[in-house]
This record gives structure tokens, C-alpha cells and sequence, in this order.
């Protein structure tokens, strides 16, 4: 076998071996997950649906997005809700709590339904509703601040 045939077969081989092991929703060496798609540049204005449902799961890790589920009346989607650092007053929301999510939908390379969420809202202890705002009405993250640089929530993201 030539050389370059050799070197072809090596080159797909790691190709497929690299995709395996960045399967949708795995975390790569860095800690970053591997959707499927771009997070958080692939919001799309023109995908953006209101889901209204109960939270299945909620999680705050120490690094990357917020995530949690949305179970509404058909299914299950996983909600991307901003970084992090962005959430250090923000609220947290345990299994069955009603809450409803604006924001771009899309499919992941596993099959789920992913909703970059722009604002969530729910209603508060006090009967108040409570809506965190994560991204400006051109789908532009609001953690990103002015010019592109890392910004906080300071008094923005709880209205």
C-alpha cells in the first residue's frame, strides 16, 4: 500500500475516532461541551418559541452554561441559560416548578430539542412573576456586555 494511501486511512481513522469521542452534549478536555451546533453565537431570531412547562432538572455548575430541562404537555427540552458567573444572584428552580422560556430552538446531534433561552420566567415566592433577561431582542447575549467583553447581570437580569 503507498504511502499516501497509509497516511489517507490514518487521517479518517482520527477523524472518526476524534467524532466519536466528541458526541453531542460530551465535554472535550477543555471542559467545553460539543452540542452540535454553535453556543452561545447560534442563536437565531427567526427559530425564537415560547415554551411554558416544569422544570425536570436544574443545574448551576462551577463552569459553563446553566442548564436545565422543560418537560411541557410532548416533551423534554434542555435549556441553555448563559454562564455561570452570570447566575451568581439569579434564581434557582427545583424539580416541578412552572416556568416559561423565550428563546431560539434548536436540535442537537443527539436528537434533543435545545432552547438558547432569551428570558425565563416564573412565578415568584410572593406571587410576583420574576424574568431574568439573558439576551437583547436581536438574540445578542447580555453577559457579553458592550463590545463583545464579559459583562455581569448587575440589576438587569431580575425584573
Amino acid at each position: 500500500m503507498s504511502a499516501l494511501k497509509q497516511g489517507f486511512g490514518a487521517c479518517v481513522l482520527v477523524l472518526v475516532l476524534g467524532a466519536q469521542a466528541l458526541g453531542a452534549g460530551e465535554e472535550d478536555a477543555a471542559g467545553n461541551r460539543n452540542w452540535g451546533f454553535a453556543y452561545p453565537g447560534g442563536y437565531d431570531i427567526n427559530t425564537v418559541r415560547t415554551l411554558e412547562g416544569s422544570v425536570v432538572r436544574f443545574e448551576r455548575p462551577e463552569h459553563g452554561p446553566v442548564t436545565f430541562e422543560v418537560r411541557d404537555n410532548r416533551r423534554t427540552y434542555v435549556v441553555l441559560a448563559g454562564p455561570h458567573w452570570f447566575w451568581r444572584n439569579g434564581p434557582r428552580w427545583v424539580e416541578g416548578d412552572r416556568i416559561r422560556v423565550k428563546g431560539s430552538l434548536v436540535q442537537g446531534r443527539d436528537g434533543s430539542l435545545y432552547i438558547m433561552a432569551a428570558e425565563i420566567s416564573a412565578p415568584g415566592p410572593d406571587g410576583q412573576e420574576k424574568r431574568v433577561l439573558l439576551r437583547n431582542h436581536r438574540g445578542e447575549p447580555l453577559w457579553m456586555g458592550r463590545h463583545g467583553m464579559r459583562g455581569g447581570p448587575g440589576r438587569r437580569m431580575m425584573r
